[in-house]
C-alpha cells in the first residue's frame, strides 16, 4: 500500500508536478515549492530553529547542521565516506573559530583566536601525535608580510625573524685550508695599509655593499671563521717573534 500525497502532471509548464504552499495565488508573495525533485523558496528567508525573519534571500540555521553524520561537532559538519571531511565553526568549545579539513586522522585547521587576536594555520593529528605542516610541496614560493617573493629564494619575509637556532646543512663552506702550509697570509703591514685605505678587512664587504646586497649567512659565517683563523696565525707568529726577542734579551 503506497503512502503519501502524489502530485504528477504530464504538462511541460513550470508549475507541472509542483506542490506549492503560497500565501496569495495571484501575487508574487513568498512560496515554498517541491517540484521535479527540487525544493525551492521564491524569495525571503528560509529559517530553521527560530521564528525570527530579519533578512531576505538568506538561509538561517540555528543549531548545528550535519551532512552524513548524526552528531555534528560544530555549526557545519560534512562527512563523506572515502573522502575528506570538513568541519566549520567553533571547535571543541574553545575561543578559536575556523575551518578544518581532515581525512582519516590528520588534517588542516585554519582559523582565528578572538582572545589572542591571531590567525592560525595548524596541521592536525586527531590522535594528538605531532604533525607536520607542508607548504608548496610541489614547488613555488612562500612570502610573509609581502606579495613579492625574492628571486631565487623559497621563503621571503618582510621583517625580522626570531628563532632559537638556524642550521645550514647544504653547501656549507669550510675555511680550514687557512691552516695549510701553502696558504699565503697577508703580511701585517699590507693588512694595515688595506684597512687604512678601505676601512674594512680584505674580502669583507663594505658597509655600503652590505646595505645594498645583504649577505648570505653561510658565506658570511665562513668568511668570519677564515678571518678568525688568520688572526690566530698572526698571533702565533707574533708570539714566536716575542719569544725570539725575549731570548735575545736574556742573552745580553
Amino acid at each position: 500500500m503506497s503512502r503519501g500525497v502524489p502530485v504528477a502532471s504530464s504538462s511541460s509548464s513550470i508549475n507541472s508536478g509542483a506542490f506549492t504552499f503560497k500565501y496569495n495565488l495571484s501575487s508574487e508573495d513568498t512560496y515554498f515549492r517541491f517540484q521535479n525533485g527540487h525544493l525551492s523558496l521564491s524569495k525571503g528567508n528560509f529559517t530553521m530553529g527560530t521564528s525570527s525573519f530579519l533578512d531576505q534571500n538568506r538561509l538561517f540555521l540555528y543549531g548545528r547542521l550535519g551532512v552524513d553524520i548524526q552528531n555534528p561537532l560544530s555549526k557545519i559538519h560534512v562527512q563523506a565516506e572515502g573522502n575528506p571531511n570538513f568541519i566549520e565553526g567553533q571547535i571543541n568549545g574553545t575561543s578559536m573559530h575556523g575551518f578544518q579539513i581532515y581525512g582519516t586522522d590528520q588534517g588542516l585547521y585554519m582559523g582565528v583566536s578572538t582572545a589572542q587576536r591571531l590567525a592560525y594555520i595548524q596541521s592536525v593529528d586527531l590522535n594528538t601525535a605531532p604533525s607536520t605542516l607542508t607548504l608548496n610541496a610541489r614547488g613555488g614560493n612562500v612570502t610573509i608580510g609581502t606579495t613579492s617573493p625574492q628571486q631565487g629564494y623559497r621563503l621571503s619575509v618582510n621583517g625580522g625573524i626570531i628563532c632559537e637556532e638556524i642550521k645550514i646543512i647544504l653547501d656549507v663552506p669550510a675555511s680550514d685550508y687557512v691552516f695549510a702550509t701553502d696558504y699565503s697570509l697577508m703580511p701585517l703591514d699590507e693588512l694595515e695599509l688595506f684597512i687604512k685605505t678601505n676601512k674594512h678587512l680584505p674580502e669583507v664587504p663594505s658597509a655600503v655593499e652590505f646595505a645594498e646586497n645583504g649577505y648570505s649567512i653561510g658565506k658570511m659565517d665562513d668568511l668570519l671563521l677564515r678571518k678568525v683563523e688568520e688572526l690566530s696565525l698572526y698571533v702565533i707568529e707574533l708570539q714566536k717573534q716575542i719569544l725570539e726577542l725575549q731570548s735575545q734579551i736574556n742573552l745580553k
